[in-house]
């Protein structure tokens, strides 16, 4: 088991990820792949943060809960996503949404703070994919456009 590295954190609004939403998908992370250690970690930020019992404890059935943010909602259906399935690409329907409540730039945050929070080496030849479509959310790419990835020039 590997520790995930940490990036500097900001504290941002206004459709960008702050710090308590980044340890909100890390610990959702951490429940997914049932790390205890992290799972304890993180708990134990969001405790600090002032985050309420009430909502740890249904985090884990966010879904259904009526307890989390449409953003939060957003940014965990992600997190699912990316933790449970990323060998397939995001449905437009998800990155329509992400790009709702978040900047491009809060995007990529979430995307590298779940892949950091899942450890690189348990999420196998999706992790690739996940990583070129972010970028090319950022450089303007529309989920109704083709994406074409070139390989190297020869």
């Amino acid at each position: 088991m590997t520790m995930g590295v940490r990036f500097p954190q900001a504290p941002m609004s206004d459709g960008h990820a702050d710090f308590k939403l980044l340890e909100l998908v890390r610990l959702r992370v951490a429940q997914i792949h049932q790390n205890p250690i992290s799972i304890q970690m993180h708990l134990d930020e969001l405790r600090a943060t002032g985050e309420t019992e009430e909502r740890l404890n249904q985090l884990e059935s966010w879904i259904t809960s009526s307890l989390f943010t449409e953003n939060e909602g957003a940014a965990l259906a992600l997190c699912d996503k990316i933790s449970c399935d990323s060998a397939s690409p995001l449905p437009n329907v998800l990155i329509r949404e992400m790009r709702q409540y978040f900047t491009r730039g809060a995007i990529v945050k979430l995307t590298l703070a779940i892949i950091n929070a899942g450890d690189l080496h348990r999420i196998e030849g999706g992790l690739l994919l996940v990583i070129l479509l972010v970028v090319a959310l950022v450089r303007g790419w529309q989920p109704s456009e083709r994406l074409l990835i070139h390989g190297p020039r020869r």
